[in-house]
C-alpha cells in the first residue's frame, strides 16, 4: 500500500508504525506513518467510527457547572486579569500570590487583546476554559465541538455549539479576534481545511492560537510508538514545525510566534506505556517514580522547551499581509 502524506503529498520513503490505544487501555492497534518530507506523523486510515473512541467519560466532556457558579472566584479572577493586563490592582496582585497563573492572560497580552475581544474555542469539549475566561471578565466567549451530545448554553452567556468548525464557518458572518485550538487540531480529519475555516472567521488584526503535540521532538525520537501524545486513534496528525508552516501558507496565514510548553507528562506517561500501563490505570499502579525522578523529568522538560525540542508547541498565526495586535 502506498502511504501518501495528507499534508504535503509526499509518497517516497514514508515510514510505517503500529500504535496501540493506551488511554483507555483497549490496546487496539492502528497503523500510522511518518512523512519523510514534512515529518508529520499521521494515521494511515482515518476510522469511520471515531465517535466510539470519545466515550461520555472522555475528560473534555465532563460537566463544569461549578465554574459558572462561583462569584467569589469570579471576583478575584477579574481583578487578576486587570492586574495581568497592566492595570494596577492590589486585589489582583494579592490574589495572584495564592493561585495558579491564569494562562489566558498571557495569551491576551501576546496577541494585544483585552476583555472586549471576541473569542472562539474550537474543539473545546464542554468549554471549561471558556467558562474560566468568562469568569475573568471576557465578554464574548463561544465554542464549537462536534462530539458533544447537544449544544450547551451556560447561564453566564457562554455557548458551546454541537457542530464542526466547517459547518459553523459556513453559517457565521461574525469575525473573531482570537480563535483557539487547544489540543484539538490533531483530532481533526482535515487540519488544513480547519485552518482555512478559521482564517475566514478571523478579524483583520486577530490571531489564531494552535496548541498541539509536535513530532519533531526528543520524546518521539526516544519513546517511539510508546510516546503518549500519539494517542491512537484520536490523534490523527502529529504535526511538525515544517508541516504546520505548510498548512499555514495553504490557509493564507503566517506564523508570527512559536513557543514550547511541554511538561513532564511526556516522560511520565510514555514511561507508563513502555511498561504496558494505560493512562486510565489506578493512581497506585501509576505511582512508580521517585521524587528525584520527577524532579529530573521537570528539569529535562524545561531544558527541551528552551531548546525547542519539547513535545508540545504553541503557534500564533495571523492573516498573511497583516500584523497581529501585539507589538
Amino acid at each position: 500500500m502506498t502511504l501518501v502524506c495528507r499534508i504535503c503529498g509526499n509518497v517516497e520513503g514514508n515510514i510505517p508504525y503500529r500504535v496501540r490505544e493506551m488511554m483507555f487501555g483497549t490496546r487496539e492497534v492502528f497503523d500510522y506513518f511518518q512523512c519523510r518530507e514534512c515529518g508529520c506523523l499521521q494515521i494511515a486510515d482515518i476510522p469511520t467510527d471515531l465517535a466510539r473512541h470519545y466515550p461520555n467519560d472522555y475528560f473534555s466532556f465532563k460537566k463544569f457547572s461549578r465554574s459558572t457558579q462561583s462569584p467569589l472566584r469570579g471576583f478575584f479572577d477579574r481583578h487578576r486579569v486587570m492586574q495581568g493586563l497592566g492595570q494596577p490592582d492590589w486585589i489582583g496582585r494579592f490574589a495572584g500570590l495564592f493561585a495558579k497563573p491564569l494562562n489566558y492572560v498571557e495569551w491576551l497580552k501576546k496577541t494585544g487583546l483585552d476583555t472586549r475581544a471576541s473569542i472562539l474555542d474550537v474543539g473545546c469539549g464542554r468549554g471549561k476554559l471558556l467558562l474560566r475566561m468568562r469568569l475573568g471578565g471576557m465578554q464574548d466567549c463561544i465554542g464549537v465541538d462536534p462530539f458533544l451530545t447537544e449544544t450547551v448554553r451556560y447561564d453566564n452567556g457562554v455557548t458551546i455549539h454541537k457542530t464542526s468548525l466547517t459547518e459553523f464557518a459556513a453559517t457565521s458572518s461574525k469575525k473573531y479576534d482570537l480563535i483557539m485550538f487547544h489540543h484539538s487540531l490533531e483530532h481533526m480529519e482535515n487540519p488544513g481545511e480547519m485552518l482555512k475555516n478559521a482564517a475566514r472567521l478571523l478579524s483583520s488584526k486577530g490571531s489564531i492560537m494552535v496548541r498541539i503535540p509536535v513530532a519533531d521532538c526528543y520524546a518521539w525520537e526516544h519513546y517511539g510508538v510508546n510516546w503518549m501524545p500519539l494517542d491512537a486513534p484520536r490523534h490523527l496528525y502529529l504535526l511538525t514545525r515544517k508541516s504546520m508552516q505548510i498548512l499555514a501558507e495553504q490557509a493564507g496565514l503566517k506564523i508570527w510566534r512559536t513557543e514550547y510548553d511541554s511538561t513532564i507528562q511526556q516522560f511520565i506517561n510514555s514511561e507508563l506505556y513502555c511498561r504496558d500501563i494505560p493512562l486510565n490505570a489506578s493512581e497506585k499502579e501509576k505511582r512508580i517514580f521517585s521524587r528525584a525522578k520527577i524532579k529530573e523529568f521537570k528539569r529535562q522538560a524545561e531544558q527541551l522547551n528552551q531548546q525547542q525540542r519539547g513535545d508540545q508547541a504553541v503557534f500564533y498565526l495571523s492573516l498573511a499581509g497583516t500584523s497581529p495586535q501585539a507589538d
